[in-house]
């Protein structure tokens, strides 16, 4: 049975996933990024599979859109990973959703956990953090080949609670996203995380090097007069920030609001 995964990855932890599952099955990599802005998106494998960090708690942006672009997807069989820090938030009420418009159904949803990339977990073993994600990583490849169903990932008896408090979390996003993208009160919150990188800065320390316009998953750096410029479309994954090579000296300057999730 042909496999294809769609992926979305800011600073990696999504792609090392979705590498070891395509491993695993024999599937075929697509970038979710790649696709997004593509009228219809039709595959002809049996199964398809959704792997994609949370945001704020939720679908990243440009997975939602892409969601919204399957075609001929009823009768498949969908499996949907998500990484994350925290939780898996809202994102498989979300996708379900948006699944469920087109046509199809998520057939089976799993969690696993990665290293933390929004903010510091000195407490945290990334090793430790992989190795138990990447024998997850095993399981999820196995239950997929026998097309297994149903919910599978930590916290999912307290998924009502969780999604109650994501929705209750929500306004306080949207409160700081407002403060510093200087948008007016009524702009809609996937808009407002586009315009998250208002509140990105550059130092002296930036030499110029491109990395952070090469590793935008979305393209929404340019690079002018040696100085990044971000356009306004971005996914606040913050893989400019991450895989920047003067944040010891903090050439990219963070913003001042983290997703909790």
């Amino acid at each position: 049975m042909k496999t294809d995964i769609y992926y979305f990855s800011g600073t990696g932890n999504t792609l090392y996933a979705a590498h070891h599952l395509a491993n695993r099955l024999g599937a075929k990599l697509k970038p979710v990024a790649a696709l997004v802005n593509e009228s219809g998106i039709e595959t002809d494998a049996d199964a398809i599979g959704i792997v994609f960090p949370v945001y704020y708690g939720d679908l990243p942006v440009v997975v939602k859109k892409f969601l919204g672009h399957l075609e001929k997807i009823k009768g498949k069989y969908i499996f949907a990973v998500a990484t994350y820090g925290g939780g898996a938030g809202s994102s498989f009420k979300t996708m379900s959703q948006i699944l469920e418009a087109r046509g199809g159904i998520l057939s089976a949803s799993y969690g696993v956990h990665m290293p933390q990339n929004a903010f510091r977990k000195p407490w945290e073993n990334n090793d430790a953090t992989l190795d138990h994600a990447l024998r997850k990583m095993e399981r999820i490849a196995d239950d997929a080949k026998d097309r297994k169903t149903g919910k599978h990932y930590p916290g999912v008896l307290m998924k009502p609670i969780l999604c109650l408090m994501h929705e209750a979390f929500k306004p306080l996003y949207k409160k700081g996203m407002l403060k510093y993208s200087n948008a007016s009160p009524e702009t809609d919150f996937d808009m407002l995380v586009h315009l998250a990188d208002k509140s990105f800065t550059v130092s002296d320390a930036c030499n110029g090097c491109r990395i952070c316009a090469n590793v935008c998953p979305v393209r929404n750096i340019n690079i002018a007069n040696g100085r990044p410029i971000w356009l306004n479309r971005c996914e606040n994954c913050l893989a400019c920030y991450d895989w920047c090579p003067s944040t010891g000296e903090k050439a990219l300057e963070k913003r001042p609001f983290s997703k909790p999730f």
